[in-house]
């Protein structure tokens, strides 16, 4: 798939109805597509793997971590999450060290999604932090019920 149409919005489209068939081949094609020259592409692809959940992606979302896109690098992490390997979860924890408080929203988020009770500690003591008090608040950034895993390690 990797940058065989023209069209990044073919691409993209693509993408995102290989995350919702899944399988192997979609899979690896989509792992090869994550470097593709379009950062739209690769939020897409990033999404996608998530959504296939399978382990073989985690390496690669980690290394999509070091990018210098933003969007993609929280596209990267949610996705880690939805993946729900523990071997994301230091990787993850690391991004809390950040100072780029969407990064380490989408950090909590995606630890809260592995359920790993190992970070319960790491995420209480960010809970004091006044940048993250709006979590106190709102009881959670992205709607999540009390049933969620986010809710339940953060409350």
């Amino acid at each position: 798939m990797k940058n065989e149409y023209p069209c990044p919005y073919e691409r993209g489209k693509a993408a995102s109805v290989l995350g919702d068939i899944g399988g192997t081949n979609a899979l690896e094609a989509l792992i090869d597509t994550l470097d593709d020259r379009d950062p739209v592409v690769q939020r897409l692809v990033a999404e996608a793997l998530g959504k296939i959940g399978d382990e073989q992606a985690t390496e690669p979302l980690i290394d999509t971590m070091k990018a210098d896109n933003k969007k993609l690098i929280r596209v990267a992490i949610i996705s880690l999450g939805q993946i729900g390997s523990e071997d994301a979860v230091d990787e993850i924890v690391n991004v809390l060290d950040e100072g780029d408080l969407s990064l380490r929203d989408s950090a909590i988020i995606a630890l809260g999604m592995i359920g790993d009770p190992a970070v319960i500690e790491t995420l209480l003591e960010y809970l004091s932090d006044e940048k993250l008090n709006h979590y106190r608040m709102e009881g959670g950034r992205f709607g999540e019920s009390a049933e969620s895993p986010t809710y339940n390690i953060l409350w």
